[in-house]
């Protein structure tokens, strides 16, 4: 059980990697973690150098509960994904801020929807305020919406006039329409995205080769007009496709951290 999983972490002080479904951490069994692995080192951050919480849970008062308070729970993190996954409808008009990440050089937030709802515009940008303060050394910044089980509701914009920490040079978005202008000011050097599939077209093992080549056209009309805006001048834009997508040209490369996608498929999907 979850008591139990945290208990044994308790011991683990010399972990510097953990990947772990979200329902094994909930908010109180962490903070217990993280203030046994403090005590055990004489007061000292522990060494916790990646972590990856996933899939469907219970975070304290809100969703983003674990995440708020990880930058001073575990203040050696260089790497930190998470999800906010929940059942119902979201809540995010107004999110408490994190606590700072300190030597936080890749964020991976996602999926943000739901099982039955999606992110609204309002939403994302609330994310993406809180988020964009709390690390000082963000170099990477990933931020995967995914797509609901039961809804019709519109996948959300990329807010317009964006402002990119001069820290982060690499920005992947999945599910999120991105337009021409909406980044203002950045010092990105790769910006991936992924249109949203909201065509009806399902790409599965079995799809027809019509279907991914229609897809792969739309999300070729999405990079080439980003590569096209003047704000973005430098950047390289890519097209990114999840390994659930039937796409023969797309390759995953390792990246060199924790949450690379060779060995991540940006889902948490259960």
């Amino acid at each position: 059980g979850k008591g139990q999983f945290c208990k044994f972490l308790q011991e683990c002080t010399s972990l510097e990697t953990l990947c772990v479904p979200a329902e094994l951490v909930p908010y109180n069994g962490l903070e217990a973690v993280a203030a046994a692995w403090r005590q055990k080192r004489g007061g000292a951050a522990p060494i916790l150098t990646h972590l990856r919480i996933y899939g469907y849970g219970i975070y304290s008062q809100t969703s983003f509960g674990v995440a708020v308070e990880c930058g001073r729970w575990f203040g050696n993190l260089e790497t930190f994904a998470f999800s906010p996954k929940a059942y119902g409808s979201l809540d995010w008009s107004s999110l408490p801020a994190w606590s700072t990440f300190a030597n936080l050089k890749h964020l991976r937030l996602g999926d943000l929807a739901s099982w039955s709802h999606h992110a609204t515009d309002d939403d994302l940008s609330e994310v993406l305020r809180v988020t964009l303060r709390c690390a000082p050394k963000l170099e990477r910044l990933s931020v995967y919406h995914g797509e609901a089980h039961r809804t019709q509701e519109p996948l959300p914009d990329l807010p317009a006039g964006l402002r990119l920490p001069a820290s982060i040079t690499q920005l992947d978005l999945t599910e999120i329409y991105v337009r021409p202008g909406c980044i203002v000011e950045h010092s990105l050097k790769k910006l991936r995205v992924r249109i949203p599939n909201d065509t009806g077209i399902i790409l599965t093992p079995d799809s027809d080769e019509s279907d991914s080549d229609e897809y792969l056209g739309r999300c070729d009309k999405m990079v080439a007009r980003l590569r096209n805006d003047p704000h973005l001048a430098g950047v390289t834009v890519e097209r990114y496709f999840r390994p659930k997508d039937k796409i023969k040209k797309a390759s995953a490369k390792p990246s060199g951290d924790a949450m690379s996608d060779s060995d991540d498929d940006d889902s948490d999907s259960d």
